[in-house]
């Protein structure tokens, strides 16, 4: 009975190490590729049709254990029928424990080469990571600059902005006072023409009154002569022709009379006539307030290029009108200065 437990148990030792050969060699190539496992599994079984279903597969995992096989080894031991009869599992649990029967050895080379992939996907991982990082900080730097640049520019855009907007202030300022100005001179000459159609009435009325006062000489002097021929009539002693010169004369005189009474009407008439046309033009002058009004307007709505030509047309009629009023003025001079006097 010792002799065949122990033929049993080196019989057991050796179908074992050929065990460990074909798992040794079944693990590489299951490492190597893994889509082939159940066909090394089932070679493995059919190189081995004496040991039992329990002993056939590989667990892959850590969890076979050795007490499996120490039970085994008691069951040779204690019955020393194992080597002929055949193991079938009764149950599922007794197929799973079965299959999950496999030495040690294997087990650790599997686990060792498991963990190396595991620790090369976690160094794939924190590599992964650490370039996930520099990207991420290179686009936070690309962000931070571009939005720093976007930055510079609007407050570049910004000042622009703001000395353009000073400029324009600047102008609108100088146009303000130039149209200030062109209304002040506007107004002036509008009074300037106001005197000089008044001066114009005046010289015309002037001119009427040298005639009058011409034609009054005129008469003057013939009745001179009219009283040098009755003195010289009388010396003669002609009676009748002094008489009737006497009679001439006197309605000569009632005529003179007469005449520088009309003159002297039309010069009231004259001065009335004046003194209406000053008013006339005094209402004028307030008319042309609202005329002065719709040239403001004008002058608003009107670009600096036109309103410098504008300005320089009123100066050069300005001009004209001094020397207008100036030609005025010394005509008056020389024919009736006293025109200009001022009487109180």
């Amino acid at each position: 009975m010792s002799v065949s437990v122990r033929e049993l148990y080196d019989d057991e030792e050796a179908r074992e190490s050929d065990r460990d050969s074909a798992i040794e060699s079944a693990a590489g190539s299951d490492l190597s590729d893994g889509g082939r496992g159940g066909d090394k599994e089932e070679g493995l079984q059919m190189s081995l049709p004496r040991q039992k279903s329990g002993e056939l597969s590989l667990n892959p995992s850590v969890t076979s254990d050795l007490s499996t096989h120490s039970l085994n080894e008691e069951q040779f031991e204690d019955y020393g029928e194992g080597e002929d009869a055949d193991y079938s599992p009764v149950s599922p649990e007794d197929e799973t424990h079965a299959n999950g029967f496999s030495d040690l050895g294997p087990n650790k080379k599997i686990s060792s080469t498991a963990f190396g992939r595991v620790h090369e996907l976690e160094e794939q991982l924190k590599e992964q990571e650490a370039r996930a990082d520099q990207v991420m900080d290179s686009e936070l730097r690309r962000h931070r600059d571009a939005l720093n640049k976007l930055e510079r520019d609007k407050n570049t855009q910004i000042e622009m902005l703001n000395n353009r907007v000073q400029q324009l202030e600047v102008e609108n300022t100088e146009m303000l006072v130039s149209m200030n100005r062109l209304k002040t001179q506007t107004e002036k000459l509008d009074e300037v023409c106001v005197c000089v159609c008044v001066c114009v009435r005046i010289l015309n009325l002037i001119e009427e009154l040298r005639r009058e006062l011409e034609h009054s000489q005129l008469y003057k002097l013939e009745a001179e002569r009219l009283g040098r021929i009755r003195r010289s009539s009388i010396s003669f002693g002609s009676d009748n022709v002094t008489r009737t010169r006497e009679n001439e004369l006197e309605q000569e005189v009632k005529r003179l009379k007469q005449e520088n009474q009309r003159l002297r009407e039309q010069n009231e008439d004259l001065n009335g006539q004046i003194l209406s046309m000053s008013l006339h033009e005094a209402k004028n002058l307030i008319s042309t307030q609202t005329k002065a009004q719709s040239l403001a307007a004008e002058i608003e709505n009107a670009s600096r290029d036109q309103l410098m030509e504008a300005l320089k047309e009123q100066e050069d009629i300005n001009v004209c009108l001094r020397q207008y009023m100036d030609k005025i003025i010394l005509s008056i001079l020389d024919h009736n200065p006293s025109i200009l006097e001022i009487k109180y």
